[in-house]
């Protein structure tokens, strides 16, 4: 249900942090030994134009009166002037926006898919090897900075290896005009690999250890339990069939070949039973033992197929599914036929 409320709640409490971060950010700076204007005064500056540049940017003040004019300024958006590059603030980061939203959605889009497919792939093979390394690596790179992981690819994968660029969006000579010949040039895109791969390595372990805690509680429902014991009498099931049809095909091959030494037994004795009787027996017993053999092995191999995975791994799982099925039915045929014909050969 939406909770209003909740939400202002949310966004009050995120507005004091902020207010928190940036009163602690503008102390921190203003009480370092220093002046804020060392960077920005050059040798050749003269006293008149200190005190100038002190008075723009405020510095005259009270420590109060500047903390309540940093605060003002930047409820309006203004935060000032770079020292560095001699531009407004805002600016820059109006510059900078676009690239850093591109960067920040294909990182998470790669973690999220990453992370979501590894961590159920985990819970799947809880206390196995695999889950015990790759959990100290997932916690690693979680709690490794990001910028430290950035230096160590660009240190490998750019200035070692040169596969990737080291900074910029585009190859040298390559200007766009427009963001959307931005978005669809490849050189783009081939800047964007490696920093997108790098955030999404240090994003990724979010997603990853929420989706094994998620699957290792859903592999402890009730609903999993039973599933686990009517899988367990599913191969009770299939273990009684398999014994039950092997035994038949055991006792139809028994059969097919001590009725056929009895039939050879009659027409070498030369006995004064009719023909057509010795016939019938012989053809009766071919068609005995292909009627029984065939269905016996289509049931073994229908059981065989439905073999889950644990049992389809095991020695005797992957003997029995690589079985040749239809090859012992042509061979079958052709033994017991070779017999059966053999004998009425000898009868007529």
């Amino acid at each position: 249900m939406f909770d209003f409320w909740s939400i202002v709640r949310r966004f009050l409490y995120m507005l004091f942090v902020l207010w928190i971060v940036a009163t602690i950010i503008f102390f921190m700076f203003r009480l370092m030994p220093g002046s804020p204007l060392t960077a920005f005064i050059g040798t050749t500056f003269t006293d008149e134009q200190h005190d100038l540049l002190v008075k723009r940017f405020g510095l005259d003040k009270s420590l109060f009166e500047q903390y309540t004019l940093f605060i003002v300024n930047t409820l309006k958006g203004d935060f000032g002037l770079s020292f560095t590059y001699n531009k407004p603030v805002i600016n820059m980061i109006i510059e900078a926006l676009p690239n850093s939203i591109i960067l920040t959605l294909f990182s998470l889009v790669i973690a999220y898919i990453f992370g979501v497919i590894a961590g159920a792939y985990l819970a799947w093979k809880r206390a196995t090897f695999i889950e015990g390394i790759s959990i100290p690596i997932v916690l690693t790179t979680r709690s490794a900075p990001e910028f430290w992981l950035g230096m160590i690819a660009l240190a490998f994968f750019s200035f070692q290896l040169d596969i990737f660029p080291s900074g910029g969006t585009s190859a040298a000579g390559v200007i766009y005009e427009t963001t959307l010949s931005k978005l669809t040039s490849l050189h783009f895109y081939y800047h964007l690999i490696l920093p997108s791969l790098v955030l999404a390595l240090y994003l990724q372990g979010l997603p990853l250890l929420l989706m094994r805690s998620n699957m290792l509680e859903v592999m402890q429902e009730d609903f999993v339990t039973m599933s686990k014991m009517n899988t367990a009498a599913d191969r009770d099931r299939r273990q009684l069939i398999g014994a039950t049809r092997g035994r038949d095909l055991y006792w139809g091959f028994t059969i097919a070949v001590f009725g056929n030494l009895f039939t050879l037994y009659i027409i070498s004795q030369g006995g004064n039973l009719p023909q057509l009787a010795i016939t019938a027996a012989i053809v009766g017993m071919f068609v005995f033992v292909m009627i029984n053999s065939f269905d016996c092995m289509d049931d073994l191999k229908a059981n065989i197929d439905d073999l889950d995975d644990d049992e389809a791994a095991t020695n005797f799982g992957k003997k029995f599914k690589a079985a040749p099925w239809g090859m012992f039915k042509v061979v079958i045929t052709l033994i017991f036929g070779a017999i059966a014909i053999t004998q009425l050969m000898e009868v007529w």
